[in-house]
């Protein structure tokens, strides 16, 4: 009797072991099967940032050595714009930050508020430089086709769980990184570090929206304030009027209304030429 159950234990035991082997082998196998996933997904975005910059004929930027960070902010006259360091903006949206643009190697934050966000990527694509926005499937370009260049934009409608990684793999490339979150939170320091070590490896300006990172380097609040262009019952939108404030480590500037512009023909203009990767 006790020669049965010893051998009755000895083979629930041996069975148990080989459900595990099986268990671990499936879970290894799910393993490699997410990081094939993941490499695809990381050789696609790079293949699409290969191909904006063949299009565009873009050269690497030189960088200096001392650059903007989310740790510092350089001392002196932040009113002189550094092409090295800050992606220039015009007009009174340049008088309306710091330092006259978007600093590069860091990471921005912007209240959501498409309008402003839409004249931010039209007056950049303008200028020839490349943009990339990440999971905001529904932000209206037709601005960007009337004052700007559709072609120097590429879209990622569902970065996925992995959106920090998507966002290290566009940083390398573009010159402008755009991320919308769905919901309004700050990342912890432990989950900043390997978006911001990218960030600065990388040649990007990164702005998000409703995500924060701690201690971002520029932040900038906006929000619509009136519309022209619409009667009693009839006519359109043509233009929207935007108070816009901003403020770094130093300093802060505003607030200033701004007037984005009209909207006519842009409406029709096809989105063809954007650059979306699934």
């Amino acid at each position: 009797m006790v020669a049965c159950l010893e051998n009755l234990c000895h083979t629930v035991a041996m069975t148990q072991t080989g459900i595990r082997a099986q268990e671990g082998r499936g879970q290894q196998e799910s393993v490699a099967v997410l990081a094939d996933a993941r490499a695809e997904r990381v050789a696609s975005l790079r293949n699409k940032i290969a191909g904006l910059e063949s299009a565009a004929n873009l050269t690497p930027v030189q960088q200096k050595p001392r650059l903007l960070s989310n740790d510092s902010v350089s001392e002196g006259n932040e009113s002189s714009v550094d092409p090295y360091r800050v992606v220039e903006l015009s007009g009174r949206l340049a008088g309306a930050i710091p330092i006259g643009g978007l600093p590069k190697n860091s990471v921005s934050h912007c209240s959501d508020c498409p309008a402003l966000v839409s004249e931010l990527i039209a007056q950049i694509s303008a200028q020839g430089k490349t943009i990339a926005i990440v999971n905001w499937s529904d932000l209206s370009l037709a601005q960007v086709a009337e004052s700007g260049d559709l072609s120097k934009i590429i879209t990622v409608p569902n970065p996925g769980g992995e959106w920090i990684t998507v966002l290290g793999v566009l940083a390398e490339g573009v010159d402008v990184l755009i991320y919308r979150s769905p919901r309004t939170h700050t990342l912890s320091p432990t989950q900043a570090r390997p978006l911001l070590a990218k960030v600065r490896k990388g040649r990007a300006a990164v702005l998000t929206v409703g995500v924060q990172v701690p201690s971002p380097a520029l932040t900038i609040n906006a929000q619509v304030t009136g519309f022209s262009g619409i009667g009693c019952g009839a006519g359109r939108i043509r233009n929207t009027e935007i108070a816009v404030s901003s403020y770094s480590k130093t300093h802060r500037n505003g607030p200033v209304v701004l007037t984005c512009g009209a909207r006519s023909s842009a409406e029709s203009a096809s989105a063809e030429s954007l650059r979306a990767v699934r």
